[in-house]
């Protein structure tokens, strides 16, 4: 079961659907145990996108830097990933400021990142829909978005990588179907799924874009 969606149709569901079938999820995001308690043969991994880690492997490549630009959507993803952004802020106090730019118009962020200052570094997130209510593909916005950038870009998902984005600690949809499948082979030699714990540290993996990188 891949991603938020599909584990809560199978926490509705599965005893109905797949009666006694375990249950091996990846890509969730903000899990929390009480939404399987009480329920048999389900484990999995967790996904934590890491924006701290990220936001210091850029200092560290980037020494001067005062201003974190964070490009986000207002979408219930974007606004989730917001809350997580609020509650490690604080742990730069006094040696960062942080400017959001989530609930603008692309035109109106093209016109922002093409003048901002060499003290500045954006930290894109999700950008899959505007202010205006314009939708699109993750390589469309990153494109856009790099492509008119004066500072590097980083993230912290890597099907950013490859459209303009330096890299950072990135989680993977890949990385974690490997994990995944790990649990589930488990399982399938014979294991008791009850017994297989549940990932909670998210297999993120530090990569980067060779091209930026030069």
């Amino acid at each position: 079961a891949s991603d938020n969606d599909s584990l809560e149709f199978l926490i509705e569901y599965r005893d109905k659907v797949f009666p006694g079938v375990p249950v091996v999820f990846c890509g969730i995001n903000y899990f929390r145990d009480e939404w399987i308690k009480g329920l048999k043969g389900f484990t999995g991994v967790v996904e934590i996108a890491d924006y701290r880690e990220s936001i210091n492997i850029a200092l560290k490549l980037h020494p001067g830097i005062k201003n974190i630009i964070i490009i986000n959507d207002d979408t219930n993803t974007g606004n989730m990933v917001r809350s997580e952004l609020d509650r490690i802020i604080p742990l730069y106090k006094d040696r960062l400021n942080f400017i959001f730019y989530d609930n603008m118009t692309i035109s109106e962020i093209i016109s922002k990142v093409s003048v901002l200052s060499r003290d500045s570094l954006i930290l894109l997130t999700f950008y899959f829909k505007d202010a205006a209510g314009n939708l699109f593909e993750y390589m469309e916005s990153t494109t856009i978005i790099t492509s008119h950038s004066s500072v590097p870009v980083y993230s912290t998902w890597d099907f950013n990588l490859g459209f303009g984005i330096v890299g950072g600690k990135l989680t993977s949809g890949s990385h974690q179907g490997m994990a995944a499948a790990v649990l589930a082979r488990r399982i399938l030699s014979g294991e008791n799924p009850d017994s297989v714990p549940i990932v909670r540290e998210s297999p993120n993996r530090y990569m980067y874009d060779y091209n930026q990188l030069e």
